[in-house]
């Protein structure tokens, strides 16, 4: 009996321990990802911030120059 349980208690350790690999490959393929996506948007928000300054300063140049 003792060597049937050591070999399920290796075999359910061998499980887990697979199964822990797995889901840490898991959850850093997905904070990958989030940081990816993260880094886009606040690469998109900048771009849109650029963007809304320039138009700003052009109405703000666009009614300084009424005749």
């Amino acid at each position: 009996m003792f060597g049937l349980s050591n070999a399920a208690s290796l075999a359910s350790m061998q499980t887990l321990d697979k199964t822990m690999a797995e889901t840490t490959a898991m959850t850093t393929a997905a904070q990958s990802q989030k940081m990816k996506t993260d880094a886009m948007n606040s690469i998109t928000d900048m771009q849109m911030d650029s963007a809304s300054k320039a138009m700003n300063a052009s109405t703000k140049t666009a009614k300084s120059i009424q005749f």
